[in-house]
């Protein structure tokens, strides 16, 4: 899962993001905000513009449930790659 922050974090290997829908976003219906700890810090990678070519875009995760989790893995590049956690 690609994901593109628009908030600065100190990403560490195995740093739990929540990962919430939002069905109601009025850029993208297929939105999901990413979480470290209660700051809202970006959103999981929607675009081939901005996602990672071997990761999911956020409208591919369908059966994603409205809140779960990820785990982050490491950065590689100007991409920050995650792998979700089904809980």
């Amino acid at each position: 899962m690609g994901l593109l922050f628009q908030k600065q974090v100190q990403f560490k290997e195995g740093m739990k993001l929540k990962l919430v829908k939002e069905p109601d976003n009025s850029y993208d219906k297929d939105a999901i905000a990413v979480y470290v700890g209660s700051d809202k810090v970006g959103y999981v990678a929607n675009s081939s513009k901005t996602n990672f070519s071997k990761s999911s875009m956020a409208s591919e995760l369908k059966n994603l449930p409205k809140i779960s989790y990820a785990r982050y893995l490491t950065d590689y590049f100007d991409y920050h790659i995650a792998k979700l956690k089904w809980e």
